[in-house]
């Protein structure tokens, strides 16, 4: 599982980087990347601070899309050389992108240069926007009460977790009224508001980045959180249907687990996805979830994390 805006923080995945070969050699191929486009080095930006310094905002656009895809595809890759095979590549939001790339839709080059430059146009001068996760049921949302102007869902991942996403003032205003009423909600770190008609503006110039994208058919089955459906051959426009489209997390899980028991390993910054998969799944079902990366990590955590989930999933037969 891949996951998306908002998941970032700065010195994730630093003490993987620090103990396990093959994760630093993806993330320094992927710096490589990133830097002839950037002029700058994401590895360089991501660990200049320190260990504690790990929740300062980390917002701009142009780093943390990059930075996202680096730590995900490289732990993607560091699973699948030591002979992990998933069934299944699951992304939510950005997070498809990145599972596009590991599925073999894309080269990890072409992937990563259209981010940045996507980063680059949805970072022009235009309305703030943002982003807030809510945990309480998203029947509160109502399109006709003032205080929501501005605002959309831009995912429902939980009977009772769902995020806005709109204007920055808007997310101000319901981040007040939420904590009023003592409504637990949280405020990403994301200044788009992705997955919402504000973002129409800038469809145009989306598509024109993507004419010279030549997507092949995956090698790998993606299913996807904005089309709650599998897929084994991306549209040309995916890349913009994934930013615009509002993510159906919660229909996503129980339309896997109707295909029976499974294995989730969530390979974002965060644990965000299994997470939301905590809140998603039934209590009687035999799914398990699985973390590598949490900003909670001790040192040492992550690699031993990676090494206990290639063995719990090696013993289960699969991932």
């Amino acid at each position: 599982m891949f996951s998306g805006q908002g998941s970032q923080y700065f010195n994730m995945g630093r003490d993987l980087y620090e103990a396990d070969p093959v994760f630093r050699e993806e993330m320094n191929r992927c710096d490589e990347v990133a830097g002839q486009v950037l002029n700058e080095s994401i590895l360089s930006i991501l660990y200049r601070t320190a260990y504690q310094d790990r929740f300062t905002d980390f917002t701009e656009l142009r780093h943390t899309h990059p930075a996202l895809f680096s730590i995900q595809y490289s732990l993607a890759q560091a699973l699948l050389r030591r002979g992990q095979k998933p069934d299944i590549l699951l992304g939510f939001s950005l997070g498809e992108v990145i599972a596009a790339a590991v599925g073999g839709a894309l080269p990890l080059e072409d992937a990563l240069k259209s981010l940045i430059d996507q980063a680059r146009l949805l970072s022009t001068p235009a309305t703030p926007g943002g982003m807030l996760a809510v945990l309480d049921s998203p029947q509160i949302w109502d399109p006709q009460d003032p205080l929501y102007s501005e605002s959309w869902i831009a995912a429902r991942n939980a009977a009772q977790h769902f995020v806005l996403s709109g204007a920055a003032a808007a997310m101000d205003r319901i981040a007040r009224e939420l904590k009023n009423r003592g409504v637990a909600h949280h405020r990403l770190p994301v200044t788009v508001a992705f997955h919402t008609p504000l973002l129409d503006r800038f469809e145009r110039p989306f598509k024109e980045l993507l004419q010279n994208l030549q997507m092949k058919e995956l090698c790998r089955p993606l299913v996807s959180a904005a089309w709650v459906a599998q897929m084994t051959r991306l549209p040309p426009d995916f890349f913009w249907e994934v930013a615009r489209r509002p993510i159906s997390f919660q229909d996503t899980i129980a339309w896997l687990e109707r295909r029976g028991a499974t294995d989730y390993i969530d390979l974002g910054p965060f644990g965000t996805m299994a997470s939301l998969l905590k809140c998603s799944l039934d209590r009687n079902s035999a799914s398990r979830t699985f973390t590598i990366l949490t900003p909670f990590n001790r040192a040492g955590d992550a690699p031993r994390r990676l090494d206990q989930v290639l063995a719990e999933t090696s013993r289960a037969g699969g991932g």
